[in-house]
């Protein structure tokens, strides 16, 4: 305990110079507006202005990246909230009822909702750190490819909590999206799969081109179609929104503390990151809830549980990475490679050779949460100025903004095509109730469920007999069972108590 303190107190030393402080309120400004452009997202700014840091002690340079990710992750929800357009791609599970709420004239409550809850989550996920940062990352460790295959089961169980009105049609859909998921090339054998002969889909289906437009495009089109031109109710922001959204907070405090836990554990695994996260965390929420049929159309519990574990797994994706040098997402890899150029060796001795590192990004998580938290809550009047554009005017925009995003992707004209495409899937999906998440979620997930299956056969000669053996996959799997099992049992006896009420 005292080995935490004089860390802490090191940590607190080295953020709170002043030069450092004027470092992180340039991440969260820089961070923010990151996240609020469709197509940019923390892990663009964060890849486009690294260089700079080059020019910077490596303390000053983590508190400057971390801002750029957590500042970027809490700006991805507004857009997620006012356009239907996932600013970043962890954003895009809030879009499923921050929007609804938007779209009820509940925009400014779910933007300080989505603010409380990344607040908690962020600042709960960095006090694990501080704790549980060791035995975590020596857990992780363990895991394999037969643990990871059964954590990507597990996700897929918790499907059912994204599931409309019906289950088939969410298991098409899961399906659907894991054929996606094969387009491109295999990583095994190097062959071409599903590409029929053009060379751009050699790449396969991107996830942001698919979140862009089946929730952009495909929101436009279902849009022009209704009619709805100048129809958009316009929230007055208010501070009785704000304090509406802490008593909200407060109400489902057990649903924010245990999505924080579950997306900090998720991020803590490397490879799995904060977007699996917020679906597992929305899945498995909504599971749980008692009025699941509310869920989609504008509740706010949705935005807690998105919100609050991805900012729980962004902190965690750093757990590996400094104490293993094993990076837990996408960006946890770039920041790596920094760590590396900065003269820094990951790893447990870390913390013993460069405790002002280590601290200094650890205090600095606590800091720039709250700066971000601060900024994004002052400024829900100016943004919430985005819902009084003219539909005729947003409409261009959002699909300017949608095709952007898939041309950034791989800077090829297919991923544009793909990107129509998507928004076309998604207009018919809402015209038949065809749930869009679950697709989705299965193209991010798909890649890594098919390498960790294979990889496991391959180290079990085999035998599928490996996912028993081991007992944590083992464990898993038996949760899976139970995940799958709770909206079976839950139809069956809502058609009872149906038939029952019909009697």
């Amino acid at each position: 305990m005292l080995d935490i303190l004089s860390g802490l107190s090191l940590g607190i030393e080295v953020t709170f110079s002043t030069s450092n402080l004027l470092i992180g309120f340039l991440g969260v400004v820089l961070g923010m507006l990151f996240g609020l452009l469709p197509g940019l997202g923390p892990l663009n700014g964060v890849a486009i202005l690294l260089p700079i840091t080059f020019v910077l002690p490596p303390e000053s340079s983590m508190i400057f990246i971390a801002a750029i990710y957590y500042a970027g992750t809490a700006g991805g929800a507004i857009t997620s909230i006012t356009l239907n357009i996932p600013g970043t791609p962890m954003a895009a599970a809030t879009c499923m009822d921050g929007h609804p709420m938007a779209q009820k004239g509940k925009g400014a409550l779910a933007i300080f909702t989505a603010a409380n809850s990344s607040l908690i989550g962020g600042t709960l996920a960095c006090i694990g750190f501080v704790f549980l940062a060791p035995p975590l990352a020596k857990y992780a460790l363990m895991f394999g490819p037969p643990e990871f295959f059964a954590l990507m089961v597990a996700a897929f169980a918790c499907f059912g909590g994204l599931a409309g009105k019906s289950v088939t049609k969410t298991i098409i859909m899961t399906i659907f999206g894991l054929l996606l998921a094969c387009v491109g090339m295999d990583v095994m054998t190097g062959n071409a799969r599903l590409c029929f002969g053009y060379m751009g889909l050699f790449n396969g289906v991107t996830f942001l081109t698919a979140v862009v437009g089946m929730f952009g495009i495909g929101e436009v089109l279902t849009t022009i179609e209704k009619g709805i031109k100048a129809k958009i109710i316009h929230p007055k922001v208010t501070w009785k929104d704000y304090v509406e959204s802490l008593r909200l907070i407060y109400k489902h405090k057990i649903l924010v503390i245990s999505d924080t836990i579950l997306g900090f554990l998720v991020g803590v695994l490397p490879g799995a990151g904060a977007t699996p996260a917020s679906f597992m965390a929305y899945g498995f929420s909504k599971s749980m809830s008692k009025d699941p049929k509310e869920w989609g159309k504008g509740h706010a519990p949705g935005v807690m549980a998105t919100e609050s574990s991805n900012h729980a797994a962004s902190t965690g994706a750093f757990v590996p990475m400094v104490t293993l040098g094993i990076p837990g997402s996408p960006l946890a890899a770039i920041v790596l490679g920094g760590m590396l150029i900065w003269g820094l060796v990951p790893g447990p001795r870390l913390f013993i050779e460069q405790p002002r590192f280590v601290w200094g990004l650890i205090v600095a998580g606590f800091v720039v949460n709250i700066l971000a938290y601060i900024f994004e809550v002052s400024l829900v009047p100016l943004l919430m100025k985005v819902l009084k554009t003219p539909f005729t005017v947003l409409t261009p925009l959002i699909v300017i903004f949608c095709l952007i995003t898939g041309y950034v992707q791989n800077f090829g004209m297919m991923e544009v095509v793909q990107t129509l495409i998507f928004g076309v899937l998604g207009y018919f999906c809402k015209k038949t109730d065809y749930p869009v998440s679950p697709l989705i979620l299965a193209i991010v997930l798909g890649p890594m469920t098919e390498w960790t299956f294979r990889q496991s056969l391959l180290q079990g000669g085999g035998s599928p007999m490996i996912f028993v053996t081991h007992p944590i996959s083992f464990v898993l799997l038996l949760v899976s069972v139970v995940l799958y099992g709770i909206p079976i049992t839950r139809g069956i006896l809502d058609r009872r108590r149906e038939k029952r009420e019909a009697a």
